[in-house]
């Protein structure tokens, strides 16, 4: 079953994702002013129409692929919605990426204040040598 050039099977992404999230978020998306496409893509993608056919497309075959691209426009009641695919590992690491960024655990930052640390200790140390 096809649904607004979205095919439904048991294993695609329009299963796990409703299909009318995935329009909400290439509507919302195909309104963002100087939002990035890829070059072959570039052409078409000047219609918010066709930019709404675009993202919903490679929303639909390539979830994984559209975080990495897309992910910083999202909300977070629209990242909560790719939780239903995070058995797929790209998937589950981006949002987890996402996640660590947005919130960072206690852990995380010490980690961040450390190697922050490191970096300046090394820049000191070939200063003075």
């Amino acid at each position: 079953m096809t649904v607004m050039g979205v095919e439904s099977t048991s294993t695609s992404t329009a299963t796990k994702l409703r299909i009318a999230t995935m329009e909400k978020i290439s509507e919302r998306l195909s309104s963002i002013e100087n939002l990035y496409f890829p070059r072959a893509v570039q052409p078409d993608a000047t219609d918010p129409t066709r930019r709404r056919s675009i993202l919903l497309d490679l929303l639909s075959r390539d979830a994984a692929v559209f975080l990495e691209r897309y992910s910083i426009k999202l909300t977070t009641e629209e990242l909560q919605e790719f939780d239903a695919l995070k058995d797929d590992y790209g998937i589950n690491w981006h949002l987890k990426h996402l996640r660590s960024v947005l919130s960072p655990t206690t852990q995380q930052l010490k980690s961040k204040s450390v190697i922050v640390k490191n970096i300046r200790r090394a820049y000191m140390d070939k200063l003075i040598n």
